[in-house]
């Protein structure tokens, strides 16, 4: 046979086609490697130059807010890119889509158009790469002809097709030509469907075990099989459950309305899944970002949890950022052994899609426990025990202030009210126990304290914390008071937020936040002049505004544009409890000494942890220094210079 010809028509997905293989004919070319690991010193160069940027302007470098940052700039960058090279596709009825005849004669290649006809000499042709549906002759580094498959001479096979094109090549001077390579399996659009072939259910999981071990994953057919994607799925959902059972400790009761906040990430799988697979060029199968993302995902939860629940504050993000590249990693080479060939910009905007979707998941409280720890026999098991637990209150906060003493000593006395205002996390019922504590070794307070206390694990020590509970406190506090002398302590110790507000919460009790507005309005209904006010939450600068007055001291963990740390279920305090209750309040010579030392201290050990500086802060209301005075051993002068005074 002397030469041949093919008669075709060249669409998109064959042109999508001749691109990935160029794509993965440059990146095996001997400097692919090379490339890659300068790209990634580059990038760390470029991420430690950041960072030390930031800590010369003594802003120290905050992990999250800068891998934020830095995925937004790749997702940007690839998206771009993306863009770039929808542009560059080429015309349909052009030099390279469109009808052509193709001939294969000793003096060259031809192609035939309709307004063009043109002649490649062999001694161009430098190697040749054959997969399923495409034969690629190149002639230049990414220059090359398209021969599909589909539309070779009735009979002639592609071997055949090969071997002739080799002969002509020879017979017409070319340069030595490689042998041909045999490409990936691009998966093309038109021709997905019931052709496809899936692998068995045992070498899907061998794949998984090769692909955590770093081992060749072998062909794309040994490794995707819809029967496994659902079995790591299941396992990736029990394996959550155990791991949050663990979290949670014993005892532990089975949270139903978790379920949906697991379903949420399931749907958020899937749209990851559709992104990824869509950005793969061409286009992958759904199936196969599905089976990569049930393959990584046991050990993103595994990775997180462990940094989560047994690093140190110091270096849970780092273990937090190892997990998330081990996977990224996981999930490039999935893909890049699926489809042939690297898949980078599926991987960065999956993971963009992915950040984009946590980032609404917080932001509508979205919450996938499975399990709380279980609640005492007397506590909220009904709408009905709910209710008759509120209307109780009253009763229970009247009982509370009568028990309180008169006078204890001679001259002014000190009162305190403590507000722990979310039962289910123990650290603030912990923490306004400390300060009732301590506040009653220095002041006095013993027998003048009214907790109110949200505590899940114990629904009957003292009344519950809530806003209407609140202001009855101080109204009947104040009634007892002598309003003139005595001075009154009150601690908050909660969540919080910049509006501002306390959270209040108590298993599923319907329960109102506690705002600024509200908290001034009941220190101001009870007639209480002297108020020393210490609020352990984030944001709590913000309720600055509305409480300062020239009889009032008023304490914060954290200023009104910052959150401040420690508020997790597994600690007694929180850091700026730590500081100031356990730490600097029972030494102290002055409430302002203490406060001082409390914020250095917290600044020192956020600082030392990387974390964003909450910065506490006080106010010092002028004419509250005399009465001040009489409980500490300072001169009033001194604390009247606290706010600016002469």
């Amino acid at each position: 046979m002397e030469g041949f010809s093919v008669q075709t028509t060249l669409s998109n997905p064959d042109w999508r086609a001749y691109t990935q293989a160029w794509t993965r004919r440059l990146s095996t070319r001997g400097n692919g490697w090379a490339v890659r690991i300068g790209r990634v010193l580059l990038g760390l160069l470029l991420g430690a130059s950041v960072a030390l940027v930031f800590l010369a302007l003594g802003r120290g470098f905050h992990a999250k807010e800068f891998l934020a940052g830095l995925i937004t700039a790749v997702v940007a960058l690839a998206l771009r890119a993306y863009l770039q090279r929808r542009n560059v596709a080429p015309d349909a009825d052009g030099l390279v889509l469109g009808p052509v005849t193709i001939e294969f004669t000793g003096d060259g290649i031809h192609h035939h158009r309709v307004q063009s006809d043109s002649l490649t000499r062999w001694a161009l042709l430098q190697d040749v790469t054959v997969t399923r549906k495409h034969i690629f002759l190149w002639v230049d580094r990414v220059a090359g002809h398209i021969v599909p498959v589909r539309d070779l001479p009735a009979g002639f096979t592609v071997d055949q097709a090969v071997a002739e094109i080799r002969r002509l090549a020879e017979a017409g001077g070319a340069r030595t030509v490689g042998a041909a390579t045999t490409g990936p399996e691009y998966p093309e659009a038109e021709t997905e469907g019931a052709g496809d072939v899936s692998a068995n259910f045992g070498s899907s999981l061998a794949a998984v075990g090769r692909l955590y071990t770093f081992r060749p994953l072998g062909a794309p057919d040994s490794m995707i099989s819809e029967p496994a994607i659902f079995v790591l799925a299941a396992f990736s959902i029990g394996l959550w459950a155990l791991l949050d059972r663990l979290a949670q400790g014993r005892p532990s009761e089975f949270f139903s309305s978790g379920l949906t906040g697991i379903s949420w990430y399931l749907v958020a799988a899937l749209v990851v899944a559709w992104i990824a697979a869509k950005r793969c060029m061409p286009a992958a199968r759904l199936r196969t970002t599905l089976w990569t993302i049930a393959a990584v995902a046991p050990v993103l939860i595994a990775g997180l949890w462990l940094s989560e629940n047994y690093a140190s504050a110091r270096w849970s993000w780092a273990g937090a950022l190892a997990t998330i590249l081990l996977c990224l990693t996981y999930a490039a080479r999935a893909l890049r052994a699926a489809t042939g060939t690297s898949q980078p910009h599926a991987v960065v905007l999956g993971v963009g899609a992915a950040v984009l979707i946590g980032m609404a998941s917080n932001s509508i409280y979205v919450s996938a426990s499975l399990w709380l720890p279980d609640q005492p026999k007397n506590s909220m098991a009904s709408w009905e025990q709910g209710e008759r637990l509120l209307f109780e209150q009253s009763d229970r906060i009247d009982a509370a202030v009568a028990h309180l003493a008169g006078p204890t000593r001679p001259g002014p006395s000190a009162y305190m009210v403590g507000f722990a205002g979310v039962g289910e996390q123990r650290v603030f019922a912990g923490e306004v126990g400390l300060a009732a504590r301590v506040i009653s070794n220095r002041y006095g307070t013993a027998s003048h304290t009214v907790l109110l206390v949200n505590d899940a694990r114990d629904l009957d020590a003292h009344p519950l914390a809530t806003v209407s509970g609140l202001r009855r406190t101080l109204r009947e506090i104040g009634a007892r008071m002598d309003r003139g002398r005595d001075i009154l302590f009150l601690v908050l110790s909660s969540h919080g937020s910049e509006e501002p507000s306390i959270s209040v919460s108590n298993g599923s009790l319907p329960l109102k936040q506690l705002t600024g507005e509200e908290l001034a309005a009941a220190l101001k209904d009870s007639g209480i002049r002297w108020k020393i006010i210490v609020i352990s939450a984030c944001h709590a600068g913000a309720f600055i505004p509305p409480l300062k007055d020239d009889g009032t001291i008023i304490l914060t963990a954290a200023a009104a544009d910052r959150t401040s740390f420690g508020c997790s279920n597994d600690r007694d305090l929180t850091y700026f409890g730590e500081a100031f209750f356990r730490d600097a309040l029972p030494r102290a010579a002055t409430l302002k000494e203490a406060f001082d030392q409390a914020a250095n201290a917290v600044s020192a050990r956020e600082l030392a942890e990387h974390i964003t500086p909450s910065k506490p802060q006080a106010f010092y209301g002028a004419a509250i220094a005399t009465e001040l005075a009489k409980f500490e051993p300072v001169q009033p002068a001194t604390i009247s210079r606290l706010n600016g005074a002469p």
